[in-house]
């Protein structure tokens, strides 16, 4: 039995401070714990202990290989620049970590990168569902009369926008206020922002009021009922003809057609595509990407290919040879066998022979009067479509010209089978 050789001092000192590293204690094995060692690396860091074959072999600095896995605060911004968004404070420590930006319709709000990656973006730019909801409200209460989003306005030389202008003969102003028109909101800036807001629907309220336009603040807790009788309160309050709606309930549905068209968007895209690709083209983490398409195919992918993959393989395995379905899906016969029994419930001459109990039109149309060739020993081709006949005039067995032609053997008596397509 080879004895272990104690590793001199020296040698510990020399390779740790090869390796840019302080050698600070040595602790030597006792027969049941290995060798340890405790370091310092070259930047500073908190001494560490490991076992000395592990640091041998390669273990660092455990703080210095996070920062060499720590994304940088530029490469953060710079994926946040690229989309028009501005940097405009905040400290990156990790992908949780708060950063203050400014969209490109000006709104300051705080995000991480985590969420950033997620898709999320401004939330005063997005539009809400309750906003969505308005918008379908006007559209069907109002057919044929203009409804303009995001009418903009000049006060004090600056533009500010209303949700909605309804065009009649009497101009319309509506405002679904969201959440941040009631309070402060840490990532949407905080009292800073709200106080701004405030300042802003004044300012909006005040031109509407000195200009005579009607104008409707809907809260962002009202329901979708109690959104639709304030515009019906509204127009009949300034006698705008409108179309009632005995049932608002078909109308919701329009509220989730973008998020639909996006999430089935992302999910066939990554059912040809990998996951990363997937990431790069919509710039949302893999995490949303595997919920968007559980959501659109019900499963994972995975289990989605694997499902359609055993489906068509089975299916074209009925009505081929196994050698035939071999070279068609690139599988093994085991594999193939398999995967017809998952499908089918059993092996393919069972099911065929119990076909031809139960559904005979069927199962000829699927193999006994499908169009075969027989090839004999002697080389000599003949096509037919009934084996029973076949199998009678030239002495064979039908069993074993059935074999054949579904590949699960290579000849009988000499004889070789084939369907014809």
């Amino acid at each position: 039995m080879k004895r272990s050789v104690r590793v001199s001092e020296a040698e510990v000192q020399k390779l740790v401070t090869g390796a840019g590293y302080t050698l600070l204690e040595i602790i030597e094995a006792d027969g049941v714990n290995r060798k340890m060692i405790t370091v310092k690396c070259g930047k500073n860091h908190e001494p560490y202990k490991v076992p000395y074959s592990r640091f041998k072999s390669g273990n660092r600095c455990p703080e210095c290989n996070l920062e060499r896995q720590r994304l940088t605060l530029d490469y953060v911004v710079s994926t946040m620049t690229k989309e028009g968004f501005q940097y405009i404070s905040g400290e990156y420590k990790n992908n949780k970590s708060l950063i203050q930006l400014r969209c490109p319709n000006n709104h300051v709000f705080t995000s991480s990168h985590d969420k950033f990656r997620s898709g999320r973006r401004c939330g005063k730019c997005h539009v809400s569902k309750g906003e969505n909801f308005t918008y379908v409200l006007l559209m069907n209460m109002l057919p044929g009369i203009p409804v303009e989003p995001q009418h903009g306005v000049k006060i004090n030389g600056t533009v500010y926008k209303y949700d909605f202008c309804v065009h009649t003969a009497q101009r319309l102003l509506v405002e679904y206020d969201g959440e941040f028109h009631f309070r402060a909101i840490e990532n949407l800036g905080g009292e800073e922002e709200f106080k701004k807001q405030q300042y802003n629907d004044r300012l909006k309220n005040n031109y509407a009021a000195k200009e005579g336009v009607p104008l409707l603040r809907i809260p962002y807790t009202y329901s979708y009922p109690e959104i639709y009788n304030a515009l019906v309160s509204f127009f009949k309050t300034h006698n705008i003809p409108f179309s009632a709606i005995e049932d608002i309930r078909p109308l919701y549905q329009d509220i989730y057609k973008v998020d639909t068209k996006r999430r089935k968007e992302v999910a066939e895209f990554y059912l040809t595509h990998s996951l990363k690709e997937s990431e790069q083209k919509f710039n949302i983490d893999q995490a949303t990407i595997l919920y968007h398409f559980k959501a659109v195919y019900g499963s994972t992918k995975r289990v989605h290919l694997q499902k359609h993959t055993k489906e068509e393989i089975a299916n074209y395995y009925l009505t081929h040879s196994i050698k035939e379905t071999s070279e068609f899906c690139g599988l093994t016969y085991k594999a193939i066998r398999c995967y017809f029994a998952d499908v089918y419930g059993s092996d393919k001459r069972n099911y065929i022979r119990n076909l031809e109990k139960d559904k005979p039109e069927e199962a000829s149309r699927i193999s006994k009067f499908k169009k075969f060739v027989g090839i004999s020993p002697d080389g000599e081709r003949y096509e037919s479509t009934n084996q029973v006949q076949f199998a009678k005039v030239h002495g064979l067995s039908r069993s074993g010209m059935s074999m054949c032609l579904i590949g699960s053997r290579e000849h009988t008596k000499g004889w070789k089978f084939k369907y014809i397509d």
